[in-house]
């Protein structure tokens, strides 16, 4: 987390743009049709909305996996990781 960020904020945060990924992965992929080649652009965009406001507050992790693994090769295993498994659930749950 940033260091501004509180944990409810960072919870907020990751919940929301997981939950705005998602929604553009199931609005753009989840049927076939002539339009679904453009899919990946409009996930790609998505993607890059979430990351860019995401890494300056709570590191942008919208992966509960990478967040994992960089606080299991780092030196210290911070005590709010649940945020970025908790967090992503929900998001996912929303959309």
């Amino acid at each position: 987390l940033g260091r501004d960020t509180s944990i409810a904020r960072g919870v907020f945060l990751e919940m929301f743009f997981t939950a705005q990924l998602v929604f553009v992965v199931l609005m753009l992929a989840a049927e076939k049709s002539r339009d679904t080649f453009l899919a990946s652009i409009g996930i790609g965009l998505a993607l890059f909305v979430a990351l860019i406001p995401g890494v300056f507050v709570t590191s942008g992790s919208l992966n509960p996996a990478r967040s994992f693994g960089c606080a299991v090769a780092g030196t210290s295993f911070p005590r709010y990781h649940w945020i970025y498994w908790v967090g992503p659930a929900l998001g996912a749950l929303l959309a």
